[in-house]
């Protein structure tokens, strides 16, 4: 009886909350003060943010101060729940907020030890960028302050926002790094898939970037799946327990109608709402940069400043690795090394959790890092993680300096000293340079080395790193352009081996190079592209092997352009038949882990998903086509897997679409939502979150929409394009941009999900940037003004506003 009645209150009180939040919604309480003038404490000078038409706020500023003040304040203006969920993810203090359902999360966070990682990042911060990084948090706090009521999700919580330091912004800084430093956890998927499926059949399954893929630099990069082979046989025979992706590039003038480069991007995360980037331009010292940001981090990330240009995608890049640790059973605090057992450090973290007890977590500090295998599901080994994503490392500093960057050569220059995960950086300048790099900082190691865990007790510690001037790169290409789309940079050190497969990269390249005379329209054009070459060609041997016996549906199949558009009929078919014949194909080499190589994940913090399944899909139709063992026995048992295959599809199809082939749509298949942060609340999950949408697009089309054939193309969260820009450096106010929603997180709000159908359409907006187009096409002005501090210097209190 009891527990019954601490269930009700529990489902009274969930929907009270909600009732609160929907109010709060509803009313546009909420809504950030946009007009008029505020007086502000901690501002140096006067400053303005005007908002134009298009959605976009450009701070106006005296100084860098004054610059990154008004970035945190437009950060809290917009985001200020997405930065408060950061922030508390970061620290581990989510269980505060969400009780004992975000534990393992928090665990994790503790183990890894980003806010202590933060505080050492700020000790070691030189005068200039703590100065700059308490002007943001002051910015921060000025919009806590200045709004008439926190955003709606804060009313359902009952949790206030908290007040911002100059820790923050480093904090949240180093989870997004972490979050791009994911091949940790890669190696015990790896683990697991040679347990099941032996040495041969896991390199198989783990498809390494071919020997005669385009890379990013033009060198090769040779040798990757006798690397993947060695290792897993190395593995077995050592006795060794058992247990997003995005586009950009640049153009040269001499291949553009102005004669000026050209450069385009898109980040692809999962698809989310508020999504992850934020569109802001600052003005300000020496700053004038514009494009997209991450709330709460001072910066921009993706845009260009008045001379630069730069995009980026994920470096993927090894730069974590996974120790199994020799724990003594008599003194747990101990672990063994060669030179005989070593005293870990400890700490003790302790866990609040909301609506029940404290839980206190006792970490482990060894030579290779933290111990984290406990918080993993699964796990009860001594897991210790080394990753650069955690060492110590400046992270403001290179940003903001690749943001006052006055050409290529600076640029490079200042992402060179980018610590921790790998980003790959395309840029160009007005003076007419292109040019490409990968940064971060990758550990040194062997061919073949990392990619599996390794022995703890026999290893001589982590390897130092790479210096910067060994990471990849290219400047000025004879061809006029470079194009980086997560495929292997090339280059002679161990990178790793978590490379996506070439196709998008060869698309984008072929594109570019079909013309001559490219403007921002055929820019945008190839990023709206959505032709996936590897199902074309499985399309033609489906078409050439009679596998398809429905008339109907093999017409449809035969006229279809390769392009996986939301309504096409001919995508449906033929990306369900492949799902059909692959599942099929990996149950075969796979067996027990299959679903690990179709991509589920170890769950907790390493994910839901693997990913495997997105190198998988070239090998796959290249063993379809060559009937190759073991994939397929012969001619005839390949022919076999085909027509079963889409006769699974064609009855799938007609169980969950009905009517006629012609009329089936690949969208049909692909509805999904943008899930906001609370999406799993009842009525409030649904209100929040926008959708349901008919998506386009694969894991191999330029407009990414990847998914993992063990959740299928309807799961919520695929990944997708999060951010859209193409610019202009001959003439700056030409460039655009687009968001998948809108630049507010604050549902209710008109550019909560403004964006959305634009998006979806392919249509994108002005980006703009001359003081007098801003000013031509503004929405809102809200002048910042000084308050006079209280004695001491305190910032605290209430905003004053005046009309």
């Amino acid at each position: 009886m009891a527990a019954a009645l601490s269930r009700l209150r529990a489902l009274g009180g969930i929907a009270a909350g909600v009732a609160r939040a929907l109010a709060v919604a509803r009313s546009g309480r909420s809504h950030p003060v946009l007009d008029g003038r505020l007086r502000v404490g901690g501002l140096d000078a006067a400053a303005e943010v005007v908002r134009d038409r298009h959605g976009v706020p450009h701070v106006e500023a005296a100084s860098d101060a004054g610059a990154l003040f008004g970035l945190g304040f437009v950060h809290g203006q917009d985001r200020l729940f997405q930065i408060e969920l950061f922030r508390r993810a970061a620290a581990g203090r989510l269980a505060e907020v969400f009780g004992a359902r975000a534990l393992g999360g928090d665990r994790f966070a503790r183990r890894a030890g980003f806010a202590a990682r933060a505080d050492r990042d700020l000790a070691a911060s030189g005068a200039e960028a703590r100065e700059l990084l308490e002007a943001y948090a002051a910015g921060v706090n000025a919009a806590i302050d200045a709004q008439p009521a926190p955003p709606p999700e804060f009313a359902f919580t009952g949790v206030a926002p908290e007040r911002w330091s100059a820790r923050d912004p480093l904090l949240v800084a180093r989870l997004l790094m972490f979050g791009f430093a994911t091949n940790w956890d890669a190696e015990l998927q790896r683990e697991r898939l040679l347990a099941a499926a032996g040495p041969e059949r896991a390199a198989l399954l783990d498809a390494a970037f071919p020997p005669d893929a385009a890379t990013t630099t033009g060198q090769p990069y040779e040798g990757a799946s006798e690397r993947l082979l060695a290792a897993y046989r190395g593995f077995a025979e050592a006795g060794a327990p058992a247990g997003g992706a995005s586009n950009a590039w640049a153009v040269a003038g001499s291949r553009t109608a102005s004669g000026a480069p050209l450069l385009a991007s898109d980040p692809h995360l999962r698809a989310a709402v508020p999504g992850m980037f934020h569109v802001v331009h600052l003005a300000g010292g020496s700053l004038d940069t514009i494009g997209a940001g991450v709330p709460g981090v001072p910066g921009i990330v993706i845009g260009h400043n008045r001379e630069v240009a730069w995009g980026m995608t994920a470096g993927l890049a090894d730069v974590s690795d996974c120790y199994v640790e020799e724990v003594d059973p008599a003194r747990p605090g101990r672990y063994r090394t060669p030179d005989g057992w070593e005293r870990a450090e400890p700490r003790v973290e302790r866990i609040e959790v909301r609506g029940g007890a404290a839980v206190e977590e006792t970490v482990f500090e060894t030579r290779h890092g933290p111990i984290v295998g406990p918080a993993l599901p699964g796990e009860d080994r001594a897991i210790a993680l080394r990753s650069t994503a955690l060492e110590a490392g400046e992270t403001v500093g290179p940003l903001l300096d690749a943001n006052r960057a006055a050409s290529a050569a600076a640029f490079g220059e200042a992402i060179a000293r980018w610590p921790g995960a790998t980003f790959n950086f395309v840029f160009a300048d007005r003076g007419g340079a292109i040019g490409y790099r990968m940064s971060g900082a990758v550990p040194r190691r062997a061919r073949g080395e990392g990619l599996l865990p390794r022995d703890g007790a026999s290893s001589p510690g982590p390897p130092d790193r790479l210096p910067p001037e060994a990471m990849p790169g290219l400047l000025d290409p004879p061809s006029g352009f470079v194009v980086s789309a997560n495929q292997a940079p090339g280059g002679p050190h161990e990178l790793g081996e978590e490379w996506t497969e070439g196709f998008r990269a060869e698309r984008i390249a072929d594109l570019i190079g079909r013309r001559e005379g490219h403007t921002v329209a055929s820019m945008q054009a190839i990023q709206h592209d959505l032709h996936n070459a590897a199902l074309a060609a499985l399309r033609d041997l489906l078409i050439a092997r009679g596998a398809i016996l429905d008339d109907e549906a093999r017409d449809v199949a035969e006229a279809w352009d390769g392009q996986s558009n939301a309504g096409s009929a001919g995508a449906a078919i033929v990306q369900t038949i492949y799902a059909e014949a692959a599942r099929a194909l990996v149950a075969r080499v796979a067996g027990s882990a299959a679903e690990l190589a179709l991509g589920r994940g170890l769950g907790g913090p390493s994910g839901e998903e693997s990913r495997f399944h997105y190198r998988l899909q070239r090998r796959l139709v290249a063993a379809l086509a060559a009937a190759e063992p073991p994939w397929c026995d012969d001619a005839a048992d390949r022919d076999r897997v085909l027509r079963a295959a889409a006769e699974r599809a064609l009855g799938e199809l007609r169980d969950r679409l009905g009517g006629a082939p012609r009329s089936w749509r690949w969208g049909a298949l692909r509805r999904q939502r943008r899930a906001h942060p609370l999406a799993r609340v009842p009525a409030l999950g649904r209100a929040f979150s926008l959708g349901p949408f008919a998506l386009p697009g694969d894991v191999n089309t330029v407009w990414q929409g990847g998914y993992t054939l063990h959740r299928g193309p309807g799961a919520t969260g695929a990944f997708s394009p999060s951010y859209r820009q193409v610019i202009d450096l001959g003439r700056w106010d030409r460039s655009t941009f687009q968001l998948p929603a809108g630049n507010s997180g604050i549902p209710g709000h008109p550019r909560y999900g403004d964006c959305a159908r634009e998006f979806l359409a392919g249509r994108q907006r002005p980006l703009l940037f001359s003081r007098e187009a801003v000013r031509a096409h503004a929405e809102h002005v809200l002048a910042l003004e000084p308050r006079e501090e209280a004695a001491g210097g305190a910032t605290g209190g209430r905003t004053e506003q005046r009309p």
